[in-house]
């Protein structure tokens, strides 16, 4: 039915919500995760990693939507669900997404995959699952964080489609405090379980009461030791300096198991 506006087109089925028409300077497919053009609020293009706070919804073909809106010109339109259960274009980037695991944007523009704390905006949650290894429709190579390749798999699941802030952003790996999973995946390029990240503290903890303590005890006794024997000053100083330089090299030695331990 034509109005005075834009386009309704009716499809079969009722249990899918209202999706709208958008202009499009790229190629998109359908299952695509799409974002609005910066400046422009009437243009999507292929959702970035880098850019997920601009996500809108995903790309569907207009005869799956109960009612779709459309401007009425179709060249250079795409149409996008912003609500409802729709398939979407996944990798296993992040591991296999289970049923009711939040979904988000991968490093491959316009793909999905599992949602971890460290992105800002999901998609929704995954009614369906998806391995790596059934229901493969492709695969792409992705750069690692710490350098060299790998491959995903790259799927098409349904999800309900939920646009929102990140429920576990925050949280970190193994119910870790957001702050410590942020600072020890930065030093050892990939996430870290919780486990590494305690031990690694208690390294980080025992090395700076160890190489404290030498550093106070040492000052003490040297100051002491000069008040009672001036004229030993000279090699009082001497006996401090090696004095510090022992309680630097034992923290950085303890810096150093640290990273190893986070690295590793």
């Amino acid at each position: 039915m034509l109005l005075a506006g834009p386009t309704i087109y009716a499809a079969s089925s009722s249990t899918q919500a209202i999706v709208q028409s958008y202009g499009t300077n790229e190629a998109l497919e359908t299952g695509m995760i799409v974002g609005l053009i910066k400046g422009h609020a009437s243009q999507v293009q292929a959702l970035t990693i880098n850019d997920d706070t601009t996500m809108q919804g995903v790309v569907v073909a207009p005869n799956t939507a109960a009612i779709s809106l459309s401007s009425g010109s179709s060249a250079n339109q795409v149409y996008v669900a912003t609500s409802g259960s729709y398939n979407v274009l996944v990798s296993n980037e992040n591991g296999p997404i289970g049923i009711g695991d939040y979904v988000s944007v991968s490093s491959l523009d316009g793909i999905g995959m599992k949602a971890e704390d460290s992105e800002a905006t999901v998609l929704g949650k995954a009614t369906e699952a998806f391995n790596g290894n059934a229901n493969v429709i492709s695969s792409a190579t992705i750069k690692k964080t710490g350098g060299g390749t790998t491959t995903v798999a790259i799927g098409s699941i349904l999800v309900d489609i939920a646009i929102a802030n990140n429920p576990a952003q925050g949280h970190g790996i193994g119910e870790l405090p957001g702050f410590l999973q942020v600072a020890s995946s930065d030093i050892a390029d990939k996430p870290v379980s919780a486990p590494r990240v305690y031990i690694s503290l208690l390294i980080l903890l025992l090395t700076m009461v160890i190489s404290g303590s030498l550093l106070y005890s040492g000052t003490k006794s040297s100051v002491v030791s000069i008040g009672r024997n001036p004229l030993a000053k000279r090699y009082i100083i001497r006996g401090l300096i090696q004095v510090i330089l022992s309680g630097v090299i034992i923290f950085i030695l303890g810096l150093f198991a640290v990273y190893l331990l986070l690295r590793l």
